[in-house]
């Protein structure tokens, strides 16, 4: 689990990835965002997306899935949203901006999904 930082220190958002193998590695990322700390508002929502590689170009292919699907809720989550309700929502611009985050700056990550370089 990683926190995502604003440059006030602040909370902008927790992320959390469940690295798989099988035929080919695949990573599912699930990004909460919301207001973090003492008295914060209950706005958390919880984004989720699938990466897996693409052996052709190198470049990982990322889809938005359900979120959290996997795990049991936790209020912490807030509002898990579905894949469509992920894609049109007006922070998925945010949750993409994680992600990105993740598949850069995590070594674990990087290192499960980029492994065929």
């Amino acid at each position: 689990m990683h926190t995502v930082s604003r440059p006030d220190a602040t909370t902008f958002g927790v992320s959390f990835a469940s690295l798989h193998d099988g035929d080919a590695p695949d990573a599912w990322i699930d990004v909460i965002l919301g207001t973090f700390g003492e008295g914060a508002p209950p706005d958390h929502l919880t984004f989720g997306c699938r990466v897996v590689p693409d052996t052709d170009s190198g470049v990982p292919v990322v889809t938005a899935v359900d979120a959290a699907a996997a795990f049991t809720y936790r209020p912490v989550m807030g509002r898990r949203l579905s894949r469509d309700e992920a894609l049109e929502h007006p922070r998925i611009d945010d949750f993409w901006q994680v992600v990105d985050l993740m598949l850069l700056g995590d070594p674990d990550v990087r290192t499960h999904v980029y492994r065929h370089d």
